[in-house]
């Protein structure tokens, strides 16, 4: 194990270069604490961030280890409403100097002290507690981590300013029963870690190898050999002014997910560039990537793609099977869309063609809810057993080798030539379907399909019908039809032009006849040679009966013709009577007397 001072450390001529030029260097040791005074670390914490009082950072490490919760609470004198003889005790206890051996008595009882007001205490507990729960919801990894001890150090480009990393970081969670009961600290389920971004730090800042603590860390008979560890940082430090090892213990988030990112483009770039999409990230991401093969067209899916080519079992639209297929034939894309338009559902289908074609499938996402809902999918179209989870707590070594031993167990019911008699049914079916579609948009002579015709005939409802009828649906053309059209709206404007009362006086609004013909013709041509002698002996008549009747001679109008009529109809039957009172000017009110008197005789 060796090290290099940092006066001395130069930047190795072969380090790698970063894969990415928006990937910056990683944070290194996650969290690095400036502090300027060495002993006022309490006074720099964040919120985030509690310093636990353990007096044995190894003893603390075993009792989490073996399964123990520790119940986390403020000192004695920090305590809210505190016993002052507790008081009295602890305060004869501190000057005797054995404050280490209170802290030391509390552990052995599974308690740990923190240094702030019991108020405050519960306050930061249940915001770590939040955050952790969080985080692991979201993104299904636990980031609440027990630090046990810190590398403390300088840099000769900022004096007088010091930096401290963890070194080794055990994963916890908090509980607790209810909001009075308290917080309790317990082990997660996932393996504690010496901190990888301090070793690379170490490695490309100064040269520095902490030799085996970069694989294994060294273990004792109930856990980590905490002490063994900071032995290896402190022999690998020993010589370098400035720097040095402090057993301080810290709860508070901490992530790794950058720094994983990191190392894995710095180690394997040349292996990830055999991905066309990583190729592209990492050598040309300044320009447009390359289209590739086209999307199969909606229109003509179920031409290009036989049904036992499809392997969609949850239902799809035709934009969706799209992309479903496109990415069965390798294309790379995007798929974007808003929530609830089915990009889940989408992915699921995608995993099931993919399974199909004996494909391995990565599926990864920020978020736990996402990876919960495609896997729920597949498990309940009978998907599941193929299904590998590598998040959360489902990482273990046990849960994985439990989930390929009941992938390797199970039992699919499967019939290879049942499959394809309902493939080649389903295909009978779809190809008789397509047909109605297929005449439902067939184009005509004049543009329109059927289609068109419904939604003009649904839109126009309310619309007075006029029929119109022709021999065939081709007895126009696309040219026919918009003179038809030009037609209507000529006719359109002259009427609103002329007005609707003016039209229906229009001397050939009585014409009723549509359809033209060479008997209709004749038939008008004698009606109309009839109508002049017929007219002219109406008006000698008219004019012959107002004299008789001793009447002025009124113009001859319609209206007129029709009142001569129903007099001469009426002055017979009103021979010998004396009509003289119908020209009184009280007529109206004598005939309405006539009629009350009649009516009350009846």
């Amino acid at each position: 194990m060796g090290y290099v001072r940092p006066e001395r450390a130069k930047r190795p001529a072969n380090r790698p270069k970063w894969p990415l030029q928006s990937l910056r260097r990683p944070v290194w040791a996650i969290r690095f604490f400036e502090i300027h005074d060495p002993g006022a670390f309490d006074e720099h914490f964040f919120n985030g961030l509690l310093k636990l009082e353990a007096p044995d950072p190894g003893a603390l490490e075993d009792l989490l280890a073996s399964g123990q919760p520790l119940k986390l609470r403020p000192r004695p004198d920090l305590m809210d409403g505190a016993d002052p003889r507790d008081q009295a005790i602890y305060e004869a206890r501190e000057r005797e100097n054995v404050r280490r051996a209170h802290a030391f008595e509390a552990l052995q009882k599974r308690e740990v002290f923190v240094g702030i007001p019991e108020t405050e205490l519960d306050a930061r507990l249940t915001e770590l507690f939040r955050s952790a729960r969080t985080t692991l919801q979201e993104g299904g990894a636990n980031t609440l981590y027990l630090a046990l001890g810190f590398l403390s150090w300088t840099r000769e480009d900022r004096d007088g300013q010091r930096y401290r990393a963890p070194l080794i970081l055990v994963p916890v969670s908090l509980q607790r029963k209810s909001a009075r009961s308290g917080f309790t600290l317990s082990l997660h389920d996932d393996e504690p870690r010496f901190n990888p971004t301090l070793i690379e730090m170490l490695r490309q800042d100064f040269e520095l190898s902490l030799g085996t603590l970069e694989g294994e860390l060294p273990r004792d008979e109930t856990g980590l050999d905490v002490a063994a560890v900071w032995k290896a940082v402190g022999h690998a430090i020993k010589d370098i002014k400035g720097w040095e090892v402090t057993e301080d213990v810290v709860l508070s988030m901490f992530s790794f997910a950058k720094y994983l990112m990191w190392k894995d483009l710095a180690e394997r770039s040349e292996q990830l560039r055999e991905n066309p999409v990583v190729r592209h990230l990492l050598d040309t991401p300044r320009d447009a990537y390359p289209p590739g093969a086209p999307f199969p067209q909606v229109r003509e899916l179920d031409q290009r793609f036989d049904p036992k080519q499809v392997f969609c079992p949850l239902p799809a639209d035709s934009s969706q099977l799209s992309a479903v297929l496109a990415a069965s034939q390798g294309k790379d894309f995007v798929l974007i869309g808003p929530p609830g338009t089915g990009k889940s559902q989408t992915i699921a289908n995608l995993i099931a063609q993919s399974l199909a074609q004996g494909r391995r499938v990565l599926f990864v996402s920020e978020k736990i809810a996402a990876l919960d809902v495609v896997y729920r999918r597949l498990r309940e179209i009978g998907l599941g057993e193929f299904c590998l989870e590598l998040h959360s707590s489902k990482a273990r070594k046990l849960d994985v080798l439990a989930q390929l031993q009941s992938a390797w167990s199970s039992n699919g019911q499967t019939d290879a030539e049942q499959w394809r008699a309902e493939a080649d049914n389903l295909k009978r079916l779809r190809d008789a379907l397509n047909i109605y579609v297929e005449r439902l948009h067939q184009r005509r002579r004049n543009g329109l399909s059927l289609f068109d015709a419904i939604g003009t005939v649904s839109a126009g409802h309310d619309i007075s019908t006029l029929e119109v009828a022709w021999p065939t649906a081709d007895q126009h053309d696309h040219a026919g039809i918009e003179q038809l059209r030009h037609a209507v709206d000529r006719l359109e404007v002259n009427a609103q032009a002329i007005g609707h009362a003016t039209l229906a006086q229009h001397p050939l609004a009585l014409i009723g006849q549509g359809d033209w013909s060479p008997t209709w013709q004749q038939q008008l041509i004698t009606a109309a040679r009839e109508v002049l002698p017929a007219a002219q002996a109406t008006i000698e008549s008219a004019e012959a009966f107002v004299q008789a009747i001793g009447l002025p001679s009124p113009a001859l109008t319609p209206d007129t013709c029709e009142a001569l009529v129903i007099l001469a109809q009426r002055l017979p039957s009103a021979a010998g009577h004396d009509w003289r009172f119908v020209l009184r000017p009280d007529a109206r009110t004598l005939r309405a007397a006539n009629t009350t008197l009649s009516s009350s005789s009846a």
